[in-house]
């Protein structure tokens, strides 16, 4: 009876849709029975099995399986509904932010008749959700601590990246991979994180240290791009009251720097090189009276003659007043006298170098009248601090040089032979035009060769007592020779024995000849002499 079973099921609903599937296979038995036995007698058999199948489904008991072919949804139990997100606990992430319950939704709408969908708030994370089964694995705590844990360790990570940027000075660039981009990252996630707020103090700190630096440089122009772009950090992050006057520093020194820059450029004749920096200084300090009175005078310069200057020493004083000039070709600096007495006591009270030590003094070139009471503070004749220092070695001159350029922080040296012969100014010389040997001369020294005029200086005359040069120079004519860079003799082994001295003194006279000017010789560069003193170059 099983077919029958299937058939009708077991209640009328089941009875109504089995009836014709049943009447149906029923009557296709009979009419094969009809056709092999003979129609009555089958008939008959067919209406008492239908009636006996009949009976047997209204009192057959219990349940039946579906009908072959037919699908049905398996019966789903009934579920606890999850709780709902209970809003911000003790534990929730840093910055604030409420924990998000991992499982969203998990019971279906009211009236939809899809099966419950399992969602997690970390899809990848195995460990926490079964997606497959529909299962959470851990706890509701459980979750909530790992999410915890997976949002600190995000922030450390972004912290330890910014901090290498930092190193690596990535502070806003590259794109995508420096420090602010990724301490912003973490205020995002934590607004309150002291890390990250620290780090962005440092990101305008660096800016200005690097903006200092290149500053020291001569880049104002890098400069100003890295105060620009601290200043936007700090303008965006609210820390200029915190910042505000270091980011100001960098103009501060900017100012002070160029205008340095400025005035030593100014002071060695470079007008472009002046006229540059001036206007850094006032990029820096925009408007500033001084910086733009400066550059008005270098952009429109008062024909006023030679360009004199003179360098500060670094025991307070100044060094000897030089003029610019075109010397064999080059942009030079020239002391515009002879060094003088006063400038030359100076160097031997810094240097600490005792008299009696020194070599014998020559009085009128002469090796018959070479005495060691002669010497540079008295060489037998009356000098004051403002006259031409005589007694003097080539040694000594270029020890002054030397001094002087670790006092300023220029180069000073003594002229080649050709830069002093740009000195001169071609021509003959007078004897009452320069300090020469004259009848001031003879007074004092008989059976010299004298002209006739008299100047009223027997030996030397204070510097700059004459008319100076168009170049602005004075006694490159008379006074006194001056020593030279130039060796005119060398020894065997190659040491030079005598050095050039150019020029005339006060004791050349009509027998010197006419070409005062261009006088010329050499002496041992041990050796002083009452008639050589010292004139020196500066390089520019």
């Amino acid at each position: 009876m099983r077919w029958l079973r299937l058939a009708f099921g077991r209640g009328p609903r089941d009875w109504l849709s089995g009836l014709a599937p049943a009447l149906k296979w029923t009557g296709t038995w009979l009419a094969d029975a009809i056709a092999r036995s003979g129609a009555r007698r089958w008939l008959a058999w067919g209406l008492a099995v239908f009636a006996v199948a009949f009976l047997a489904w209204a009192l057959w008991p219990g349940t039946r399986p579906l009908p072959i072919g037919v699908d049905e949804p398996e019966p789903v139990a009934a579920t606890e509904p999850l709780p709902t997100d209970p809003g911000p606990t003790a534990e929730s992430p840093p910055g604030g932010e409420p924990s998000v319950d991992p499982i969203a939704d998990a019971g279906p709408a009211a009236g939809d008749d899809a099966p419950a969908v399992v969602a997690s708030f970390e899809p990848d994370d195995p460990a926490l959700v079964d997606l497959e089964n529909g299962q959470v694995v851990g706890g509701t705590a459980q979750v909530e601590d790992t999410m915890a844990r997976q949002f600190r360790e995000r922030i450390l990570e972004l912290v330890a990246g910014a901090n290498r940027n930092l190193a690596n000075e990535e502070l806003t660039t590259p794109e995508g991979d420096n420090a602010l981009e990724k301490f912003e990252t973490v205020l995002s996630m934590d607004p309150n994180n002291i890390q990250a707020r620290d780090g962005l103090g440092r990101i305008v700190l660096r800016y200005v240290s690097m903006g200092r630096a290149r500053i020291r440089d001569g880049r104002y122009d890098l400069a100003r791009v890295y105060q620009r772009r601290g200043t936007e950090v700090a303008q965006k992050h609210a820390l200029m009251d915190s910042f505000g006057a270091d980011l100001a520093s960098i103009d501060s020194l900017g100012y002070e720097v160029a205008m340095e820059a400025a005035r030593d450029a100014q002071a060695q004749g470079a007008a472009a090189r002046a006229e540059q920096a001036y206007r850094e200084a006032l990029a820096f300090r925009p408007g500033d009276a001084r910086a733009q009175a400066a550059l008005d005078e270098v952009l429109n310069p008062v024909p006023e003659g030679p360009q004199i200057l003179s360098d500060a020493l670094r025991d307070g004083g100044t060094g000897p007043e030089m003029v610019a000039l075109e010397l064999a070709g080059r942009s030079l600096a020239v002391s515009t006298t002879e060094i003088t007495l006063g400038l030359f006591r100076r160097f031997m009270a810094a240097a600490g170098d005792a008299e009696e030590r020194r070599p014998a003094c020559r009085h009128l070139e002469s090796f018959w009248r070479s005495s060691r009471k002669r010497t540079w503070s008295n060489p037998g004749f009356a000098q004051t601090e403002t006259h031409p220092v005589v007694c003097v070695t080539w040694r000594d001159a270029d020890a002054l040089a030397r001094w002087l350029s670790e006092q300023t922080g220029q180069r000073y040296r003594l002229p080649s032979e050709a830069e002093w012969l740009a000195l001169v100014d071609r021509g003959t010389a007078s004897a009452c035009q320069a300090n020469l040997g004259d009848a001031a001369l003879a007074r004092e020294e008989s059976g010299r060769d004298t002209f006739g005029c008299d100047d009223g200086f027997s030996f030397t005359a204070p510097v700059a007592s004459f008319t100076g040069s168009a170049a602005g120079t004075f006694d490159v004519v008379g006074n006194v020779r001056e020593w030279i860079a130039d060796c005119k003799k060398q020894s065997r082994n190659g040491d030079c024995r005598e050095r050039g001295v150019m020029g005339s003194a006060w004791l050349d006279g009509s027998g010197s000849g006419t070409e005062l000017a261009t006088l010329g010789g050499s002496f041992d560069e041990d050796r002083a002499y009452t008639t050589v003193g010292i004139r020196l170059i500066r390089e520019l």
